[in-house]
């Protein structure tokens, strides 16, 4: 997807504060996914799983007042921009995420609940659909962009592919052939 396509489906995004202060995100878009925590330019020992959260304009702003570390992206030579914020995934922490990965093939549908090492499957796989919850934790306070966004959960659609897979899957998998 191109930038482009991306700041036209963020538009969709709708973006609810909680009372409890955190955020409720339907038909989130995301983009430099590392949910594997893959060694980067910004993360070169690499455990760091990260992903930007991108936002509609006016929540840009509203983040932006509040402390979040949000930035921005021109996307084309009109002025149009892109506004993200990094969300960490910490497996590690008191209360570790839930990532839930949907999908369907031939009318049947699943939902699993991925485990720490099988989170880069979002890195790869073609997505159609987000929905988060985040959790706001200021670092430094009273210090501007220190405030992050780490994630609580996630709902990860996946895009429908059949390939082949339709063809044979009326066949039992054999073992021990």
């Amino acid at each position: 997807m191109s930038y482009i396509d991306m700041a036209r489906k963020v538009n969709d995004t709708v973006i609810t504060r909680m009372v409890d202060g955190n955020l409720r995100v339907e038909n989130g878009v995301v983009i430099f996914k590392n949910f594997s925590g893959n060694p980067t330019n910004l993360n070169p020992q690499g455990g760091k799983r990260t992903f930007s959260l991108c936002l509609p304009k006016e929540w840009a702003d509203i983040l932006k007042q509040d402390g979040w570390n949000v930035k921005e992206r021109v996307i084309d030579d009109s002025g149009d921009s892109i506004f993200h914020t990094e969300i960490v995934v910490n497996e590690n922490s008191k209360y570790p995420p839930h990532l839930y990965l949907l999908s369907e093939f031939m009318g049947k549908k699943t939902l699993n609940l991925l485990q720490p090492d099988q989170y880069k499957k979002l890195d790869q796989d073609m997505i159609v659909s987000m929905d988060l919850e985040i959790h706001p934790f200021e670092h430094g306070r009273g210090v501007a962009g220190s405030k992050k966004g780490y994630l609580k959960n996630l709902w990860a659609t996946l895009q429908s592919v059949n390939d082949f897979g339709g063809k044979y899957a009326g066949y039992e998998m054999a073992t021990g052939v």
